[in-house]
């Protein structure tokens, strides 16, 4: 029944594991025999097709545990292969599930740093392809299969060889942003292996019920602009996990994110894509030529007599009303070609420079990304230090996601939407945002920094232009909110926000953000 009206809402394709340990209860027999490991005939039936997740062991092989010697890699093939033997409704085969995390391995493999398991995943990856391909060349071989988008544990694999065992790179990428997808993949890319490897997201999610639609269709823009071939919301019915499924487990209808899913479905897939953001602080992408899905910070829209508005789960919205949202897309469409600035008009936005919008990550040798209006950079007294990017996961204690740091002064990072700033007294790391006028300008700072709690003496903040101190505030501890309405900046001056550990303070992750206005 679940697969039908996975169907009727446009879902085809299905993603979900086979437990091994189910299907090999004696060793070297196989046996599919139970609801749980023949269900793919279900999916067949309804005219869909699945990638097979294989992760977890089978207690004949390695004490049960995450595959680590020969013979369980090889026994593990084994399986890979009668399951595709069994159901030619398998079309991809995803090794692993978020292997350079903790909760989904298990046995010797958990005490390995986590930098160090792509080369014990390498050797899963290679000893899996190699059996697949002998018997099945034409099932593809998913790869990676890694929680958010660690490129640094990536690169490590990639510098083994491992995209010569897979057909496509897997991310799950859930502590990223949509607005964040595109800069971090192109930093992945970066990678000589990774440039032309095709991308598969097969996982993401949202928690809540309200927020979910949007996200779908935001995260979905992103990850076409970002030319990933295959994108699967997680999860299809309720996991336990509190993650908005797309059907409901009451009434077997489309949830609300459910209906987000069959618009994008039915009116954005497989239609080509490019971006059309007409600035730094709006998204847009235009799907074909009359499809436009667009959000960013708040201003009025303005659509013309022959163009239709709708939310994220397809319902028309009064063309009077329109406003733009970060949470909430519009999904805007016509018979005819849409065109910003002509059938589509924006309300002028004020903004200057944001922190969020326009963080970027600099190439290797680079101060900073020319688009990006603030040079980011630590300062340890009078010492100023460069923040470079790094690619996540790295090493052990860093982050799953690229960031801006520097080598010397871990664990001190810098993200779009967080920092972390260590040290005391003279070791004290200060981050700082320097905003260089080009021109003779007023601005208007709105900027906010929140302390999560882990440094007992808060942080210090300050303002200075042109070396003068605005504003200086000392052991914030909580939520500190700065609004300057009109500061006069000369061409070539700075505008330096400084952030760094407040007294018997050694370490704060802090939330930021920092948006600079035209003065009124």
């Amino acid at each position: 029944m679940l697969f039908n009206q996975a169907v009727q809402l446009g879902v085809t394709d299905f993603r979900d594991i086979i437990y091994w340990q189910s299907v090999e209860r004696e060793p070297g027999v196989f046996a599919f025999d139970k609801p749980e490991t023949t269900y793919a005939k279900e999916i067949g039936a309804v005219g869909g097709h699945m990638s097979l997740t294989v992760n977890w062991g089978n207690e004949f092989y390695d004490d049960g545990h995450t595959p680590y010697t020969q013979e369980g890699r090889a026994a593990l093939g084994k399986f890979v292969s009668e399951a595709l033997d069994k159901f030619p409704e398998i079309n991809a085969v995803e090794i692993g599930n978020e292997f350079n995390g903790q909760n989904f391995v298990s046995g010797p493999i958990l005490d390995i740093k986590r930098e160090d398991r792509a080369a014990i995943y390498f050797e899963i990856l290679r000893s899996v392809y190699l059996e697949v391909k002998a018997h099945h060349p034409e099932v593809e071989v998913l790869g990676g299969a890694v929680h958010s988008i660690p490129a640094g544990y990536l690169w490590a694999l990639l510098d083994l060889g491992g995209a010569d065992y897979m057909d496509a790179l897997v991310l799950h990428p859930y502590t990223t942003q949509p607005e964040q997808l595109m800069r971090q993949i192109a930093v992945l890319r970066r990678h000589p292996k990774a440039r032309a490897l095709p991308i598969q997201v097969t996982e993401f999610g949202h928690q809540s019920r309200t927020v979910a639609p949007g996200f779908l269709v935001r995260t979905y823009c992103a990850l076409a602009l970002s030319g990933v071939e295959r994108v699967v919301w997680y999860p299809l019915s309720d996991r336990g996990d509190e993650l908005q499924p797309l059907i409901d487990p009451l009434n077997g209808r489309p949830t609300a994110v459910g209906r987000a899913f069959a618009f994008v479905q039915n009116n954005l897939a497989g239609l080509p894509v490019k971006d059309v953001s007409p600035d730094p602080y709006t998204y847009a992408c235009l799907f074909g030529e009359s499809h436009l899905v667009i959000w960013g910070e708040p201003r009025a829209v303005g659509i013309a007599d022959d163009v239709d508005a709708a939310n994220a789960t397809g319902v028309k919205l009064d063309p009077v009303l329109l406003r733009l949202s970060m949470t909430e897309p519009l999904l805007i469409s016509s018979e005819n070609p849409i065109v910003i600035g002509e059938n589509v008009q924006l309300e002028a936005s004020d903004i200057i420079a944001d922190s969020y919008h326009q963080f970027a990550f600099p190439e290797d040798g680079d101060e900073k990304v020319p688009a990006d209006p603030f040079l980011r950079f630590a300062q340890r007294g009078e010492r100023s230090i460069p923040l470079v990017t790094m690619p996540g996961q790295e090493s052990s204690g860093t982050i799953w996601t690229p960031y801006l740091g520097n080598r010397y002064i871990r664990p001190s990072r810098l993200t779009a939407e967080s920092t972390v700033i260590t040290g005391a007294g003279e070791d004290a790391v200060e981050i700082v945002h320097r905003y260089t006028a080009d021109h003779q300008e007023a601005v208007a700072v709105e900027a906010s920094w929140e302390p999560s709690g882990q440094g007992g003496g808060g942080i210090d903040i300050t303002i200075q232009a042109g070396g003068h101190t605005l504003l200086e505030k000392t052991g914030v501890k909580t939520l500190e909110k700065v609004s300057l309405p009109n500061i006069e900046l000369s061409s070539g001056e700075n505008l330096d926000f400084i952030v760094g550990p407040g007294p018997e303070s050694d370490r704060s992750l802090v939330a930021y953000r920092i948006v600079l206005r035209k003065a009124d």
